[in-house]
């Protein structure tokens, strides 16, 4: 009988040394998960991390630079029926650029569009017409490259035939209904840059 009470208390005594054990590795598990949590949290890395898996995208307005308008032949005076181009130049150093929209007004009783291309090897566009222009969005093709440290390229070329004698504008507007004219990085920061236009005169 003796033997049978110490037997249990060292089934005890056992018992309560393996719960001890295993609340001290639950402690250190703990304190260890806890200190690699706050090492992984410093500004620097969170930051970046942050950004690049947040799904909303960072707006930022371009103090200078944007859209400049101008013909390819840097002539703007043409001859009734005389096909002629208009390139959209980007300004916007130091960007990465992977798509972009573009709101383009003229008048159509006055211009045919008759051609457009991307002025970058690798984007796609597509065009939609509207009542006083086009709206183009371009994207880049997953097998192309990204453009690195932008100071000015040719985004698209425009060709258009006049119907009419006079003074006509083509320009790129911001804003039409819910569309707007932006840029969107490789990092999806959003750029609304400022907009231009150009005149040209068909005699």
């Amino acid at each position: 009988m003796e033997n049978s009470t110490k037997d249990n208390h060292f089934s005890y005594l056992v018992i309560f040394a393996a719960v001890v054990v295993i609340f001290a590795l639950i402690f250190v598990f703990l304190f260890l998960r806890n200190k690699g949590m706050n090492k992984n949290s410093s500004p620097g890395a969170g930051f970046t991390q942050n950004i690049v898996s947040s799904p909303t995208s960072m707006i930022v307005k371009t103090k200078k630079g944007g859209i400049v308008l101008k013909t390819s032949d840097g002539l703007t005076k043409k001859s009734l029926g005389q096909t002629f181009t208009v390139d959209a130049i980007l300004e916007l150093p130091e960007t990465q650029l992977a798509s972009f929209d573009m709101l383009i007004n003229y008048d159509k009783s006055k211009l045919d569009l008759v051609k457009s291309q991307p002025g970058i090897d690798g984007f796609q566009l597509v065009i939609v017409q509207d009542s006083d222009g086009v709206a183009i969005t371009a994207f880049k093709s997953p097998s192309s490259k990204l453009l690195h440290n932008i100071d000015q390229v040719k985004l698209l070329s425009l060709s258009f035939r006049p119907k009419a004698k006079g003074k006509m504008t083509v320009a790129v507007v911001k804003e039409k209904g819910k569309r707007t004219t932006k840029f969107i990085d490789r990092q999806t920061k959003i750029y609304y840059p400022e907009v231009g236009e150009t005149e040209i005169e068909i005699n």
